[in-house]
């Protein structure tokens, strides 16, 4: 597959408050399709060039808020709206496919948390699967490849992700080891694994709750301790920061200037493990 980039377009906002390199999540509700498209472009340059760096991953968040109190707002705000538990097999769109929002599992928390800061765990795990594909439990489902569909919506799957890309902690007793935004597992009865979100909220034991959904919805709840704690992780992207935004972009236009509107051809070679942008900013099928 062949990808050709455009001449960045000046439609990005420089000061907008939740500018999302990523291109993915994050965006605010205002942003015009045009924005969405340009974001979405200036991502695939990113990682065009520097690779699957983190400086491609993170936005840059609200002033004063760190990725982490992102996180735990976006698993706060699916409180209420989350209220029905599907564990049923859905066929998703890819990249950023999703059910609709008043259902889901307890990975879905997780991962519309962290879209939240444009970090897309559909496309991250079905890559890191298809990249290292033993290291993943695939023998518990019987699976001969990666599934976008499901993969990311699995607990295990999501532990080992983790543990790969982020920071994989000791399963402490010890309620002040736990920091908010940190994800953990268990294993409730009878024997299913479990996920959520260590919240900024503690008890007067002080003793952080966690954000879940195992059943009633999605919850802010005591349950930290409740059962036994099977794996910790902090995943914390890098945050971009404005200055650092417009010289990645500064050097994004003087690529395309000398090599009239186009990656150098190494470029645009690395760009291709990237599904190519549509027209109104959706994204191709890209599942092999």
């Amino acid at each position: 597959m062949r990808h050709h980039f455009a001449a960045l377009p000046h439609a990005i906002p420089l000061g907008a408050t939740r500018l999302a390199i990523a291109g993915r999540a994050g965006f605010p509700r205002s942003a015009t399709p045009r924005i969405r498209v340009a974001t979405r472009r200036v991502t695939l340059a990113c990682t065009a060039v520097l690779g699957e760096s983190l400086l491609c991953i993170g936005p840059a968040t609200a002033a004063g808020a760190s990725p982490q109190q992102e996180v735990v707002a976006a698993a706060k705000e699916q409180i209420g709206v989350t209220l029905l538990y599907d564990p049923s097999y859905k066929k998703l769109a890819y990249p950023l496919g999703d059910v609709p929002a008043e259902r889901g599992v307890c990975t879905d928390v997780v991962i519309r948390a962290l879209r939240h800061i444009g970090i897309d765990l559909q496309e991250r795990v079905y890559r890191d699967m298809k990249a290292a594909w033993k290291a993943y439990p695939y023998p518990n489902w019987g699976l001969k490849r990666p599934d976008p569909n499901i993969d990311h919506r699995r607990v295990p799957n999501l532990a080992v992700f983790f543990t790969r890309h982020g920071q994989a902690l000791p399963a402490s007793k010890a309620a002040s080891d736990y920091a908010p935004g940190d994800i953990v597992t268990w294993t409730v009865p009878p024997g299913v694994p479990h996920i959520g979100i260590v919240a900024d909220v503690r008890t007067p034991q002080g003793v952080p709750l966690v954000i879940h959904h195992i059943g009633a919805g999605t919850q802010m709840e005591d349950r930290l301790f409740a059962w036994p704690v099977t794996g910790h992780y902090r995943y914390r992207p890098f945050k971009l920061t404005q200055s650092y935004l417009i010289l990645l972009k500064a050097s994004l236009a003087v690529e395309f200037l000398l090599h009239g509107g186009r990656f150098h051809p190494v470029l645009a070679h690395r760009a291709s493990a990237f599904p190519s942008t549509g027209r109104h900013g959706g994204t191709h099928r890209h599942v092999s």
